[in-house]
Parts: structure tokens; C-alpha cells; sequence
């Protein structure tokens, strides 16, 4: 079996509750770098072979300055990217669901501002549909040479995202649409995601699976998940088994979590990033 890549976990719940600075996470880049880039170091010593960008949510419904939208963008891409320096670790750009009457101006915004840094790989996560994306992963493909796009959608136990499409149909309609991998990210832990990952044909896909490390409960008006990490770890492993080539974490992970995925798979990050290197080279 080919080993997966393995991503980082949370971002912006890890940062909050490391440094209890309940900001939108994006605006660490600008006012508090050094914490965004030893975050991405301690993903990376954990066993990390790909990061994404602390720009998830940096869209108009951060600010409706686009300069400060650019300025997340520029600062999250460039932190990164000096995180991974001296490593083979891959950089993909995290762009989150637009939900406006304007979005693809605004997602070509974004990816334009990503590609003009050097960006080539491309994560679109949390999503509800993909009907608003199909433009731009077309614009990707014909203007970014040998780019890596993924979409990774949010859905419920039952499979629905709250705009009511079903996993498995947006699944088909992302690789109709010439994305590289689909997958799942956020709202569902584990065992979820391995459940409805057993009703997809995976022989038929590139499955990217990230899910939250479990359910959140609320102390003292805090956010906060239980530590779950070898019960995440394992039940990881098990998605890894079923067919997932990209694994990772979403809400509530940590470095800890990805070092114990890391372990269970006996990690080696050269040959997982020269494999996914060998694979897009080839189409």
C-alpha cells in the first residue's frame, strides 16, 4: 500500500487555545508571525509532510478591506513557505467556502494574489457546494502548470452539507470539474468520516479525509475538544487502510494528533512527498 500524505491538523482552534487570543486566527499572520510560523513548525516536527496556509477564512467576511485580505494572504503563503525551508514539505494554499453573490470574483481574487506568490497547490475546504468553484478550478488548470487542487467538503453524519447536497455527488461533480483529490473535512470526527468513506468506491477516487478530533463541548464560554489523541490516531489509521491517499486533521487537532497518525504509519516523508511528486508528474 502507498503510504498517504499526511497534513497537518487545526489551525485556528490550536492557535486560540495556545495563545487564548480568541481573534480570527487569519490576523496572526499580520500582528503575531512568530507564533503562526513555530505553529507550522511544530506540524512539521510532528510529522507533517504538507501544511496549509493560515488563510483559510480570508475572504470578505474577515474584512471588507481587500488590502488586508492581501496582506493575510501574503504574510500566511510567505510564513509557510519559510516554515518548510530546508524540508520537502509541500505548502498548499487554504482557501475556505465564499458565500456571496460575488464569489467567483472573489475566490479569482484570492487564487490570483496565491499564484502570484509561487502558489501551485490548492486546498478548497469546508465546502457546501461546488457549483461557484467550477470556474476557478478551471482558471487553475489552464494557468498554473502542473497545479494540485483539492476540495474537501463539510457534511453531516449523513452525508448532506447543510446547503443539502449529497457527499457522493459533489465527489462526482469535483472530479468532472478536474480537481486532483476529494474528500472531507470538519464537522464529523473520525468514525464518522471512516463510516461514509466505507460507502464511496475508493478505487475510483483520490480521497483527501480530515476530520475534527471529535465533538466540542463548552467550558467557561471556551470552545474546547477533549484530548483524544490515540483514539483520533487509530481510527486515522483505519481511513489511511480504507483507501485514503491524503490524511490530516481539522477542529480540535494538534501537533499531537499528527505525530501519532505519523507513528502509526511508520511516516517517511521523503518517500510520501517524492510519491505524490512521481503521481501529478505523470498526468
Amino acid at each position: 500500500m502507498n503510504k498517504p500524505l499526511l497534513f497537518d491538523g487545526a489551525f485556528g482552534t490550536y492557535y486560540n487555545n495556545k495563545t487564548l487570543n480568541n481573534q480570527n486566527p487569519e490576523f496572526a499572520n499580520i500582528n503575531d508571525k512568530e507564533a503562526v510560523f513555530n505553529i507550522h513548525k511544530e506540524y512539521i516536527l510532528s510529522g507533517a509532510n504538507a501544511i496549509k496556509t493560515n488563510t483559510f477564512g480570508a475572504n470578505l467576511t474577515i474584512s471588507t478591506d481587500y488590502t488586508v485580505i492581501k496582506a493575510i494572504i501574503e504574510n500566511g503563503y510567505n510564513i509557510a513557505f519559510r516554515a518548510t525551508s530546508g524540508t520537502e514539505v509541500l505548502v498548499f494554499a487554504d482557501i475556505g467556502q465564499i458565500n456571496s453573490e460575488n464569489a467567483v470574483v472573489e475566490y479569482k481574487e484570492i487564487v490570483d494574489c496565491f499564484i502570484n506568490l509561487g502558489a501551485t497547490n490548492f486546498l478548497f475546504e469546508t465546502l457546501l457546494e461546488i457549483e461557484t468553484l467550477k470556474p476557478i478550478i478551471g482558471y487553475i488548470k489552464r494557468t498554473v502548470s502542473k497545479s494540485v487542487i483539492i476540495t474537501s467538503f463539510a457534511v453531516s453524519q449523513d452525508g448532506y452539507t447543510k446547503s443539502g447536497e449529497y457527499y457522493k455527488d459533489l465527489f462526482e461533480l469535483a472530479t468532472n470539474a478536474g480537481v486532483d483529490y476529494v474528500g472531507l473535512n470538519c464537522i464529523c470526527g473520525p468514525a464518522h468520516m471512516l463510516n461514509l468513506l466505507g460507502k464511496v468506491n475508493t478505487q475510483k477516487y483520490n480521497l483527501s479525509i480530515m476530520p475534527n478530533s471529535g465533538y466540542p463541548t463548552f467550558v467557561n464560554g471556551r470552545t474546547v475538544y477533549i484530548d483524544n489523541t490515540e483514539y483520533f490516531s487509530d481510527k486515522v489509521y483505519d481511513i489511511y487502510c480504507s483507501g485514503a491517499k491524503i490524511i490530516g486533521g481539522c477542529c480540535g487537532t494538534t501537533p499531537e494528533h499528527i505525530k501519532a497518525i505519523a507513528n502509526k504509519i511508520n511516516s517517511d516523508a521523503n518517500s510520501h512527498i517524492i510519491n505524490f511528486i512521481h503521481e501529478q508528474e505523470k498526468c
